[in-house]
């Protein structure tokens, strides 16, 4: 079974949909409830079997997402000892926003 890592990117903005709801919903237990409920399908994700996800290579030729909701978590799977030892989660998106041009931004044309 795959080990978690969540990337600093990723922390960011886990945090950052945290307020957002929060403020939507001026219910800090509402934010909470839900990031809880998107961290344990990352961990959920980790303790599958097999490769999951859909592959991302139009982003980056290692990337790989699946949907949580109206969010786009993007992962990789990273080998250490052994294949796919470790699942990185990259980046958590608003599914409505512009992916492409976020990557573009980000990491410019690859």
């Amino acid at each position: 079974m795959p080990r978690l890592v969540y990337l600093t990117s990723a922390l960011r903005e886990l945090a950052k949909i945290a307020s957002d709801i929060e403020d939507a919903s001026q219910s800090r237990d509402v934010a909470m409830t839900f990031t809880d409920k998107l961290t344990d399908y990352c961990e959920h994700l980790a303790q599958l079997p097999g490769l999951l996800g859909r592959a991302r290579h139009e982003l980056r030729s290692e990337y790989r997402s699946t949907t949580f909701g109206s969010y786009v978590i993007f992962f990789r799977y990273v080998d250490g000892s052994a294949p796919r030892e470790v699942i990185e989660i990259i980046h958590i998106l608003n599914g409505a926003r512009d992916i492409e041009a976020f990557f573009h931004r980000t990491y410019g044309d690859g």
